[in-house]
């Protein structure tokens, strides 16, 4: 099992393929400088798989209520 600071790592290089990457069952959008999620189950669910410092890479995408 990779800890916190390797799945860092992956997640860091993985962001670089600008692409969608679905992970344990999370559709992931890859955007180079950042990972936007489309609902808080995987917004929770990478960040209990990730360490803090990683928590600034990651977004959850929010519906234009207009």
């Amino acid at each position: 099992m990779r800890t916190l600071e390797e799945n860092d790592e992956l997640f860091l290089n993985l962001m670089r393929l600008n692409t969608t990457f679905y992970w344990r069952g999370h559709e992931l959008e890859l955007k180079g400088d950042h990972i936007q999620v489309n609902t808080p189950e995987a917004l929770v669910e990478l960040k209990e798989n990730t360490s803090e410092a990683f928590y600034d890479h990651v977004r959850l995408e929010r519906e234009n209520n207009n």
